[in-house]
């Protein structure tokens, strides 16, 4: 509760003092990550406990991110985002990249446990994050292609990010056919959920700093 009251007091004073929504560099993204962390942890931590050490793993993970790649002054957003998708857009995609940051933390946790019960446990609660995390996914990814078209003429540019993003959508996607089809709840789907976050990681943070693009914040 103390680090959600902080990050939401800083982004939102961020908010006041730029005029928009703070959600245009990296370290205003990993700090709503921070932040999407905690709510999450304390809406799925009141019935599912476990959930809280990880979610402050998360939540302190991307704000000790967000200090290392140095604050950034709050200045008036870019025309050419100047948007209400732009708010949307994100905001779904860092909801899904948190869950699947959470569902990763869970399946690691699993591969860790020694008595059955507590992984089958463990596999219900990533099942459980899994629906909310791929629909913000499809959802983000088309608000984005919308706000593309309004932007920059085009719905899909095949930019390295839009390319990252379906390539996530993708293993994510599998990964639920195989639990439903196959009722995939094993060694093999934690291991599947951590390399899928993998894949999101390089997505974000990835794709901003190396490849060059019109998402890149290198």
């Amino acid at each position: 509760w103390l680090l959600l009251f902080t990050l939401t007091w800083l982004l939102g004073l961020r908010w006041y003092v730029s005029g928009h929504v703070p959600m245009t560099d990296s370290y205003e993204m990993m700090l709503l990550i921070g932040w999407t962390s905690m709510v999450i942890t304390t809406v799925f931590g009141r019935k599912h406990t476990f959930v809280i050490p990880l979610g402050l793993v998360l939540g302190g993970v991307s704000v000790l991110v967000a200090f290392i790649s140095r604050p950034t002054a709050a200045e008036p957003l870019n025309p050419i985002l100047d948007s209400p998708l732009l708010a949307f857009h994100v905001a779904c995609m860092m909801v899904a990249y948190t869950l699947f940051g959470l569902m990763a933390l869970c399946s690691l946790a699993g591969l860790r446990a020694f008595r059955p019960e507590a992984r089958v446990y463990l596999a219900d609660v990533s099942h459980m994050a899994l629906y909310p995390a791929l629909f913000m996914l499809v959802l983000g990814t088309i608000l984005g292609s919308f706000w593309g078209n309004i932007s920059w003429g085009s719905y899909w540019q095949w930019d390295p990010k839009e390319t990252w993003a379906l390539i996530t959508w993708f293993i994510y996607a599998i990964y639920l056919h195989l639990r439903i089809s196959r009722g995939w709840r094993g060694r093999s789907a934690a291991v599947f959920a951590v390399i899928g976050f993998i894949c999101v990681i390089f997505t974000y943070i990835g794709v901003n700093t190396f490849l060059p693009g019109i998402h890149s914040y290198a």
